[in-house]
Protein backbone atom coordinates (compact mmCIF):
# COMPACT_ATOMS: atom_id res chain seq x y z
CA UNK A 1 0.00 0.00 0.00
CA UNK A 2 2.85 2.37 0.78
CA UNK A 3 4.24 2.03 -2.75
CA UNK A 4 0.82 2.86 -4.20
CA UNK A 5 0.87 6.17 -2.29
CA UNK A 6 4.14 7.28 -3.91
CA UNK A 7 2.89 8.29 -7.43
CA UNK A 8 0.07 10.59 -6.24
CA UNK A 9 2.39 12.03 -3.60
CA UNK A 10 4.99 12.82 -6.24
CA UNK A 11 2.26 14.38 -8.41
CA UNK A 12 1.17 16.63 -5.53
CA UNK A 13 4.76 17.73 -4.91
CA UNK A 14 5.31 18.38 -8.60
CA UNK A 15 2.14 20.48 -8.69
CA UNK A 16 3.35 22.74 -5.88
CA UNK A 17 6.85 22.84 -7.35
CA UNK A 18 5.54 23.86 -10.77
CA UNK A 19 3.50 26.66 -9.24
CA UNK A 20 6.46 27.94 -7.26
CA UNK A 21 8.78 27.80 -10.27
CA UNK A 22 6.13 29.60 -12.33
CA UNK A 23 5.95 32.44 -9.82
CA UNK A 24 9.75 32.79 -9.68
CA UNK A 25 9.99 32.78 -13.48
CA UNK A 26 7.27 35.41 -13.94
CA UNK A 27 8.68 37.63 -11.17
CA UNK A 28 12.13 37.49 -12.79
CA UNK A 29 10.64 38.30 -16.18
CA UNK A 30 8.88 41.34 -14.71
CA UNK A 31 12.21 43.12 -14.60
CA UNK A 32 12.37 42.86 -18.41
CA UNK A 33 8.70 42.74 -19.39
CA UNK A 34 6.04 44.76 -17.54
CA UNK A 35 3.75 41.99 -16.27
CA UNK A 36 1.01 42.82 -13.73
CA UNK A 37 1.61 41.28 -10.30
CA UNK A 38 -1.72 39.42 -10.54
CA UNK A 39 -0.39 37.53 -13.57
CA UNK A 40 2.84 36.82 -11.75
CA UNK A 41 0.97 35.24 -8.83
CA UNK A 42 -1.55 33.36 -10.99
CA UNK A 43 0.52 30.14 -11.44
CA UNK A 44 1.12 29.92 -7.70
CA UNK A 45 -2.55 30.62 -6.85
CA UNK A 46 -3.73 27.93 -9.29
CA UNK A 47 -1.17 25.39 -8.02
CA UNK A 48 -2.01 26.22 -4.39
CA UNK A 49 -5.74 25.83 -5.03
CA UNK A 50 -5.26 22.47 -6.77
CA UNK A 51 -2.92 21.32 -3.98
CA UNK A 52 -5.45 22.26 -1.27
CA UNK A 53 -8.14 20.37 -3.16
CA UNK A 54 -5.83 17.37 -3.46
CA UNK A 55 -4.98 17.67 0.24
CA UNK A 56 -8.68 17.70 1.23
CA UNK A 57 -9.25 14.51 -0.77
CA UNK A 58 -5.94 13.05 0.43
CA UNK A 59 -7.53 9.91 2.00
CA UNK A 60 -9.07 9.08 -1.37
CA UNK A 61 -6.18 10.09 -3.62
CA UNK A 62 -2.93 10.07 -1.64
CA UNK A 63 -3.90 7.23 0.69
CA UNK A 64 -5.49 5.28 -2.21
CA UNK A 65 -8.50 4.44 -0.03
CA UNK A 66 -10.53 3.71 -3.16
CA UNK A 67 -8.14 0.81 -3.88
CA UNK A 68 -8.17 -0.39 -0.26
CA UNK A 69 -11.99 -0.54 -0.30
CA UNK A 70 -11.94 -2.40 -3.60
CA UNK A 71 -9.43 -5.00 -2.36
CA UNK A 72 -11.14 -5.53 1.00
CA UNK A 73 -14.58 -6.03 -0.50
CA UNK A 74 -13.25 -8.86 -2.67
CA UNK A 75 -13.04 -11.12 0.39
CA UNK A 76 -15.11 -9.41 3.11
CA UNK A 77 -18.40 -7.56 3.24
CA UNK A 78 -19.64 -4.95 5.70
CA UNK A 79 -22.29 -6.47 7.93
CA UNK A 80 -23.98 -3.44 9.44
CA UNK A 81 -23.70 0.27 10.10
CA UNK A 82 -21.09 -0.58 12.76
CA UNK A 83 -18.74 -2.14 10.17
CA UNK A 84 -15.77 -0.19 8.86
CA UNK A 85 -12.95 -0.73 6.37
CA UNK A 86 -9.80 -0.49 8.50
CA UNK A 87 -6.16 -1.39 8.59
CA UNK A 88 -4.79 -3.18 11.64
CA UNK A 89 -1.35 -3.63 13.17
CA UNK A 90 -0.69 -5.74 16.21
CA UNK A 91 1.84 -5.74 19.03
CA UNK A 92 3.86 -7.81 18.32
CA UNK A 93 3.73 -7.11 14.59
CA UNK A 94 2.72 -9.86 12.18
CA UNK A 95 5.37 -8.78 9.66
CA UNK A 96 8.98 -7.94 10.46
CA UNK A 97 12.02 -6.50 8.76
CA UNK A 98 11.79 -4.30 5.66
CA UNK A 99 8.07 -4.97 5.16
CA UNK A 100 7.26 -3.84 8.70
CA UNK A 101 9.36 -0.71 8.13
CA UNK A 102 7.63 0.20 4.85
CA UNK A 103 4.10 -0.78 5.88
CA UNK A 104 2.44 0.65 8.98
CA UNK A 105 -0.23 -2.09 8.85
CA UNK A 106 -0.26 -5.87 9.11
CA UNK A 107 -3.54 -6.22 7.23
CA UNK A 108 -6.60 -4.43 5.88
CA UNK A 109 -10.14 -5.69 6.27
CA UNK A 110 -13.54 -5.16 7.87
CA UNK A 111 -13.81 -4.12 11.52
CA UNK A 112 -17.22 -4.96 12.95
CA UNK A 113 -18.33 -3.62 16.34
CA UNK A 114 -21.15 -5.86 17.52
CA UNK A 115 -22.92 -5.68 20.88
CA UNK A 116 -20.69 -8.31 22.50
CA UNK A 117 -17.28 -7.67 20.96
CA UNK A 118 -15.19 -6.57 18.03
CA UNK A 119 -14.27 -8.70 15.06
CA UNK A 120 -11.86 -8.10 12.22
CA UNK A 121 -11.81 -10.02 8.95
CA UNK A 122 -8.77 -9.49 6.77
CA UNK A 123 -6.64 -11.38 4.31
CA UNK A 124 -4.02 -12.40 6.91
CA UNK A 125 -5.69 -11.66 10.25
CA UNK A 126 -9.03 -12.73 11.67
CA UNK A 127 -9.92 -11.48 15.16
CA UNK A 128 -12.76 -12.10 17.60
CA UNK A 129 -12.30 -10.10 20.79
CA UNK A 130 -15.06 -9.81 23.43
CA UNK A 131 -15.24 -6.42 25.09
CA UNK A 132 -14.48 -8.07 28.45
CA UNK A 133 -10.99 -8.95 27.13
CA UNK A 134 -10.19 -5.29 26.37
CA UNK A 135 -8.31 -3.44 29.09
CA UNK A 136 -8.54 0.04 27.54
CA UNK A 137 -9.11 1.95 24.33
CA UNK A 138 -6.97 5.00 23.55
CA UNK A 139 -6.32 7.36 20.67
CA UNK A 140 -2.82 7.83 19.31
CA UNK A 141 -1.24 10.11 16.74
CA UNK A 142 -1.63 8.55 13.31
CA UNK A 143 1.96 9.36 12.32
CA UNK A 144 3.63 10.47 9.09
CA UNK A 145 1.36 8.59 6.73
CA UNK A 146 -1.70 10.42 8.01
CA UNK A 147 0.18 13.76 8.20
CA UNK A 148 0.41 13.42 11.99
CA UNK A 149 -2.52 15.51 13.20
CA UNK A 150 -4.63 16.06 10.06
CA UNK A 151 -6.39 12.71 9.62
CA UNK A 152 -8.34 10.86 12.27
CA UNK A 153 -6.34 9.28 15.07
CA UNK A 154 -5.04 5.74 15.32
CA UNK A 155 -7.20 3.74 17.76
CA UNK A 156 -5.29 1.45 20.12
CA UNK A 157 -7.12 -1.45 21.74
CA UNK A 158 -5.08 -2.72 24.71
CA UNK A 159 -5.86 -6.32 25.65
CA UNK A 160 -5.82 -7.86 29.11
CA UNK A 161 -2.95 -10.19 29.98
CA UNK A 162 -3.21 -13.77 28.81
CA UNK A 163 -3.69 -12.97 25.13
CA UNK A 164 -1.23 -13.66 22.32
CA UNK A 165 -1.20 -9.95 21.43
CA UNK A 166 -0.70 -6.99 23.76
CA UNK A 167 -2.67 -4.55 21.62
CA UNK A 168 -4.09 -3.77 18.19
CA UNK A 169 -4.05 -0.45 16.36
CA UNK A 170 -6.93 0.31 14.00
CA UNK A 171 -7.02 3.08 11.38
CA UNK A 172 -10.09 3.65 9.23
CA UNK A 173 -9.48 3.32 5.48
CA UNK A 174 -12.87 4.00 3.90
CA UNK A 175 -13.03 7.80 3.98
CA UNK A 176 -12.79 10.06 0.93
CA UNK A 177 -11.95 13.37 2.63
CA UNK A 178 -9.94 14.61 5.60
CA UNK A 179 -13.09 15.64 7.50
CA UNK A 180 -14.76 12.26 6.98
CA UNK A 181 -11.57 10.53 8.14
CA UNK A 182 -11.65 12.46 11.42
CA UNK A 183 -15.38 11.84 11.87
CA UNK A 184 -15.16 8.09 11.20
CA UNK A 185 -12.14 7.67 13.44
CA UNK A 186 -13.93 9.44 16.29
CA UNK A 187 -17.06 7.33 15.76
CA UNK A 188 -15.07 4.09 15.97
CA UNK A 189 -13.21 5.29 19.07
CA UNK A 190 -16.34 6.45 20.92
CA UNK A 191 -18.20 3.22 20.10
CA UNK A 192 -15.32 1.06 21.32
CA UNK A 193 -14.78 3.15 24.44
CA UNK A 194 -18.44 3.13 25.45
CA UNK A 195 -18.93 -0.60 24.84
CA UNK A 196 -15.69 -1.49 26.61
CA UNK A 197 -16.69 0.54 29.67
CA UNK A 198 -20.06 -1.17 29.71
CA UNK A 199 -18.60 -4.68 29.51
Amino acid sequence: MTLLCVPPGVAAGALLGAGTVGVVAVVLLRSTFPVPLAYALMPFIIALGLSLLLFYFAPLLLEVNYYVRFVVRQYAQTEAESSYVCQVSGTPRLFRGARAFLEDADDVGILNLSNDGLSFTGDHITLRVPYSSIASVTQRNIGWRGLWFVYGNRIRVNLRSGNDYQSFDFVERQSNTVTSSRRLSNTIYCTLRDRTQGA
